[in-house]
């Protein structure tokens, strides 16, 4: 479901994109997604955690989560790709070794699937971004690029 998402997307995110771009995500879709998650590895996630549902204090703390109306028991990679779009490699990483502190999944089976997620979610953000919120395109196509470069 996600990538058929990202397929519906791409002819209103494609007019923004580079031409290099538009060919990378187009051989993401085109490519087999990753395996279906181990139901065993289903935890309860906020399922929406992007960076606009986190309260960060004057110190650069988290204060709080908000927004919940999303909670569900799911794959934790999704949220771990949100995290990877919208705050880095580095803070992915960090949250991931976290994960994985309390888990018994495989690194790489996670890792992969969440840069899946963070790549299906940046494509959706600039669709939504071109249809709605126009000041957004060039922090999405950042985004896009950023998320895309290895493909």
């Amino acid at each position: 479901a996600w990538r058929d998402e990202c397929i519906d997307l791409l002819p209103a995110v494609s007019p923004h994109l580079s031409p290099t771009n538009v060919a990378r995500i187009e051989s993401f879709v085109a490519a087999e997604p990753p395996g279906e998650v181990d139901p065993a590895t289903l935890v309860l996630t906020h399922n929406d955690l992007g960076a606009e549902h986190v309260i960060v204090d004057g110190d650069g703390q988290i204060a709080g989560i908000i927004d919940w109306s999303d909670t569900a028991v799911a794959d934790p990679a999704a949220e771990l790709g949100r995290c990877l779009r919208d705050l880095g490699d580095a803070a992915c990483a960090r949250a991931l070794d976290e994960f994985l502190a309390t888990s018994h999944a495989r690194r790489s089976d996670v890792e992969q699937r969440a840069l899946f997620y963070a790549r299906c979610l940046a494509v959706e953000d600039m669709a939504y971004a071109v249809r709605r919120r126009r000041d957004l395109i060039e922090l999405d196509r950042r985004n896009i690029e950023r998320l895309f470069a290895s493909s």
